[in-house]
Protein backbone atom coordinates (compact mmCIF):
# COMPACT_ATOMS: atom_id res chain seq x y z
CA UNK A 1 0.00 0.00 0.00
CA UNK A 2 1.23 3.50 -0.84
CA UNK A 3 2.17 5.74 2.01
CA UNK A 4 -0.09 8.80 2.53
CA UNK A 5 2.70 11.19 1.54
CA UNK A 6 3.01 9.68 -1.94
CA UNK A 7 0.75 10.94 -4.67
CA UNK A 8 -0.49 8.73 -7.52
CA UNK A 9 1.49 9.06 -10.73
CA UNK A 10 -1.46 10.53 -12.61
CA UNK A 11 -2.15 13.15 -9.89
CA UNK A 12 -2.45 16.71 -11.11
CA UNK A 13 -3.04 19.54 -8.64
CA UNK A 14 -6.21 21.47 -9.29
CA UNK A 15 -5.73 24.65 -11.28
CA UNK A 16 -7.42 27.74 -9.97
CA UNK A 17 -10.22 28.74 -12.28
CA UNK A 18 -12.47 31.70 -11.61
CA UNK A 19 -15.88 30.79 -10.27
CA UNK A 20 -17.57 33.42 -12.45
CA UNK A 21 -16.66 35.57 -15.42
CA UNK A 22 -16.59 39.35 -15.07
CA UNK A 23 -19.64 39.49 -17.34
CA UNK A 24 -21.57 37.31 -14.89
CA UNK A 25 -20.35 39.35 -11.91
CA UNK A 26 -21.40 42.61 -13.59
CA UNK A 27 -24.84 41.17 -14.38
CA UNK A 28 -25.39 40.10 -10.76
CA UNK A 29 -24.05 43.42 -9.45
CA UNK A 30 -26.37 45.49 -11.64
CA UNK A 31 -29.33 43.33 -10.67
CA UNK A 32 -28.52 43.73 -6.95
CA UNK A 33 -28.04 47.50 -7.25
CA UNK A 34 -31.31 47.81 -9.14
CA UNK A 35 -33.21 45.76 -6.56
CA UNK A 36 -31.88 47.81 -3.62
CA UNK A 37 -33.20 51.12 -4.94
CA UNK A 38 -29.86 52.83 -4.35
CA UNK A 39 -30.16 56.41 -3.01
CA UNK A 40 -27.61 59.19 -2.48
CA UNK A 41 -27.22 61.29 0.70
CA UNK A 42 -30.04 63.59 -0.43
CA UNK A 43 -32.34 60.54 -0.77
CA UNK A 44 -32.41 60.83 -4.56
CA UNK A 45 -32.15 57.81 -6.84
CA UNK A 46 -28.62 57.06 -8.00
CA UNK A 47 -28.53 56.64 -11.79
CA UNK A 48 -27.43 53.15 -12.78
CA UNK A 49 -26.11 51.89 -16.11
CA UNK A 50 -28.64 50.50 -18.55
CA UNK A 51 -26.60 47.35 -19.16
CA UNK A 52 -23.96 45.30 -17.31
CA UNK A 53 -21.48 45.97 -20.13
CA UNK A 54 -21.41 49.63 -19.06
CA UNK A 55 -19.94 48.69 -15.65
CA UNK A 56 -16.16 48.88 -15.35
CA UNK A 57 -14.02 47.63 -12.47
CA UNK A 58 -10.82 49.31 -11.43
CA UNK A 59 -8.30 49.80 -8.66
CA UNK A 60 -7.76 52.82 -6.45
CA UNK A 61 -4.68 54.87 -7.38
CA UNK A 62 -4.12 55.40 -3.65
CA UNK A 63 -5.97 52.98 -1.38
CA UNK A 64 -5.80 55.51 1.46
CA UNK A 65 -7.31 58.32 -0.64
CA UNK A 66 -10.23 57.34 -2.88
CA UNK A 67 -10.42 60.94 -4.14
CA UNK A 68 -7.12 60.31 -5.96
CA UNK A 69 -9.09 58.33 -8.52
CA UNK A 70 -9.04 54.88 -9.99
CA UNK A 71 -7.27 53.07 -12.81
CA UNK A 72 -9.07 50.66 -15.07
CA UNK A 73 -8.32 47.04 -14.16
CA UNK A 74 -6.10 45.12 -16.57
CA UNK A 75 -8.92 42.62 -17.07
CA UNK A 76 -11.12 45.49 -18.34
CA UNK A 77 -8.40 46.63 -20.74
CA UNK A 78 -8.21 43.10 -22.16
CA UNK A 79 -11.94 43.23 -22.92
CA UNK A 80 -11.51 46.59 -24.68
CA UNK A 81 -8.65 45.20 -26.80
CA UNK A 82 -10.74 42.12 -27.63
CA UNK A 83 -13.64 44.32 -28.72
CA UNK A 84 -11.30 46.39 -30.91
CA UNK A 85 -9.87 43.21 -32.46
CA UNK A 86 -13.39 41.98 -33.19
CA UNK A 87 -14.13 45.23 -35.00
CA UNK A 88 -11.01 44.81 -37.13
CA UNK A 89 -12.09 41.35 -38.18
CA UNK A 90 -15.61 42.49 -39.05
CA UNK A 91 -14.41 45.44 -41.13
CA UNK A 92 -11.60 43.77 -43.07
CA UNK A 93 -12.35 40.07 -42.78
CA UNK A 94 -8.85 39.59 -41.36
CA UNK A 95 -7.73 38.79 -37.86
CA UNK A 96 -5.03 40.74 -36.09
CA UNK A 97 -1.78 38.75 -35.98
CA UNK A 98 -0.56 37.47 -32.64
CA UNK A 99 2.82 36.38 -31.40
CA UNK A 100 4.97 37.96 -34.08
CA UNK A 101 7.01 41.09 -33.49
CA UNK A 102 6.69 43.78 -36.16
CA UNK A 103 9.09 43.32 -39.07
CA UNK A 104 10.93 46.52 -38.15
CA UNK A 105 11.73 45.14 -34.66
CA UNK A 106 13.08 41.87 -36.12
CA UNK A 107 15.36 43.74 -38.52
CA UNK A 108 16.73 45.89 -35.68
CA UNK A 109 17.44 42.78 -33.59
CA UNK A 110 14.88 43.37 -30.87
Amino acid sequence: MDSPSQEPQNYRPATRQPLHTFTTIKTHLLRALTETGLKDLDNKDVPLPASPSEIQFGRAVNILDPNAGFTLGEWEQQEVVAEEDDGLEEETGKKKGKGRPPKKDVEEGR
